[in-house]
Order: C-alpha cells, then structure tokens, then sequence
C-alpha cells in the first residue's frame, strides 16, 4: 500500500510517524514504506474542539435534525412514522447515502446484515436526486 499521501498533512498535529507500526498492528500492517504514519485519535478528539451553537445557523441545524433523527430510528427510539420522510432530506448519491465506519478488529469475521440495514435502505431509496427531471 502507498501512503506518501500523508506527506501533504505533515504540519498537522494529529499526526505522527514511527520507524514501524507498534507491535500489536505489525501481522496487519504490510510495505508501510520507510515510515510509520498514524493518526493521533486521542489527541485529535481532546484538542481544538470547538462546538458552534447552532441558534444562528440554519445548516447546522438541519445537519443536527438529519443526524439525531437518524440515531434515534437506528436504535428504535423513533417510530417509523418520525423518520420515513428523513431520505428527502438528502440528495440521491450512487454509492449511497449512508456510509457506516467500522471500527472493530481487522480480520473478525463480520456479519452481512445488520439490525439497522432496512432504515439505510430506505432511507436510500428515498432520496432525492440533485437535479430534477
């Protein structure tokens, strides 16, 4: 894998660089080239946060809607009726909508479906398209 992409970010605090990947990554961790880089996560979720107070903003707002209306259908705290219309909200891309990150352990076995897959899925059917036609 090349990662000379990081080369551009590395004025960045949340970034550092190791002559290897600790010893833990290193079975994971293939042709890393002549540096280790890795992203500081603790430091980059503890420094610099700065939290706009949404009253004077109407995106941050919406984005606050959209997001919390998700979580609550995701976890079944929402009705259907509270989220069936939250797809037009967004615009229709083809890759989807709604892009999960998975954070767990790299090579355990993963399930192909997940409790939450028909909201995606629905969600993603309803999406408008950015042009009409």
């Amino acid at each position: 894998m090349e990662y000379t992409f990081w080369r551009r970010w590395a004025k960045i605090p949340y970034l550092g660089s190791s002559e290897a990947p600790p010893e833990r990554l290193q079975d994971q961790v293939v042709d890393f080239g002549d540096t280790f880089n890795y992203l500081k996560f603790s430091q980059l979720l503890h420094e610099h946060n700065a939290f706009k107070d949404s009253e004077d903003d109407l995106g941050l707002q919406l984005a606050d809607v959209v997001a919390t209306t998700f979580r609550r259908a995701v976890w079944g705290t929402l009705q259907l009726q509270g989220w069936r219309r939250l797809g037009r909200l967004l615009v229709h891309r083809e890759s989807g909508n709604v892009h999960m990150i998975d954070l767990g352990i790299p090579g355990r076995p993963k399930s192909l479906t997940v409790s939450y897959g028909e909201i995606v899925n629905y969600i993603d059917a309803i999406a408008k398209p950015l042009w009409s036609k």
